[in-house]
């Protein structure tokens, strides 16, 4: 997989074949940073369910701000960190941590986001889970937006405003806000 734009364009990230990752298509998060364009530089950047991390070293290359990375599994939190370290990023920090305990966490400790990327393993019901942690726990900043990305049988049903929706063969991307 490699990175598609910004600073570190046609770099590499890394990917284990032995983890269960489902990594996002060029075509999807090249469209996806499209519509982000004007939002991403200067963001803090929250990205669930990390996985290899190509979508927060994305952002990094792009101008965000800083990233944060969550995943529950080991393997992958590693996996990001040696991404995140042949590429240079500093501006990160990655948590190994099951998501809702990380958003809960955050609140706590008065942590605030751009944009918070939501990117479950299909099919596991966990879409729904971490969009209620997300509205319990207002961890968006005023202009702040949530991504999920989601397959097109998956429902997005939260409080959030969804305010744009794009499709993608059987992947789909949903956009939401805050609604006050």
């Amino acid at each position: 997989m490699r990175i598609i734009g910004g600073l570190a364009k046609s770099r590499r990230v890394r990917m284990d074949q032995r983890l269960e990752i489902r990594p996002i298509s060029d075509r999807v998060k090249q469209s996806l940073f499209d519509i982000l364009m004007y939002d991403i530089g200067g963001a803090r950047f929250l990205d669930l369910f990390a996985g290899s991390g190509a979508v927060g070293i994305e952002a990094l290359s792009r101008g965000a701000k800083e990233a944060f990375f969550v995943d529950v599994n080991g393997k992958c939190a590693d996996l990001i960190r040696k991404n995140l370290n042949e590429l240079g990023f500093r501006n990160s920090v990655v948590l190994l941590s099951d998501s809702v305990k990380a958003v809960e966490s955050f609140k706590k400790q008065g942590e605030y986001f751009d944009l918070v990327f939501v990117d479950p393993p299909y099919e596991k019901d966990l879409i729904k889970k971490a969009l209620k942690v997300l509205e319990d726990n207002d961890i968006l900043t005023k202009k702040g937006c949530v991504i999920v990305k989601h397959h097109k049988k998956e429902p997005v049903v939260t409080c959030l405003q969804i305010f744009d929706e794009r499709r993608y063969g059987d992947t789909v991307l949903t956009f939401l806000r805050k609604t006050r």
